[in-house]
């Protein structure tokens, strides 16, 4: 989404110093206006990927049946804390992340097929 406020703070990109002139909105896509900064939407995404993690252990723990709702719902979480783990550049998490997504997808087409 492109920037429309006045109030941006804009972030250039620490990996591409020679493209500083660029507009950061071409660069990046997104700016954060005072309501809402970087570090507060990593952290709304690292909670709803806890949300959906949590929500997962009860579905496997009280609905053992409910295999496809567990592998979605497990699915949602780890796409949360990848692009968490993207974000930040943390490529460890991105790593189990990763694992993590396909083996949901795995056994949601197991599932279904």
């Amino acid at each position: 989404m492109l920037c429309k406020s006045n109030t941006c703070h804009l972030e250039y990109p620490t990996k591409l110093p020679g493209y500083r002139s660029l507009p950061v909105d071409i660069l990046e896509g997104r700016c954060y206006t005072n309501n809402m900064k970087k570090l507060d939407i990593n952290e709304t995404i690292q909670w709803l990927g806890t949300a959906f993690i949590l929500a997962m252990y009860v579905i496997s723990n009280f609905f053992p049946g409910w295999d496809n709702l567990r592998n979605s719902v497990a699915l949602v979480g780890a796409l949360c804390f990848f692009a968490w783990s993207y974000r930040v550049a943390n490529k460890q998490q991105m790593i189990i992340n990763g694992v993590a997504i396909v083996l949901c997808l795995v056994g949601l087409f197991k599932a279904l097929a």
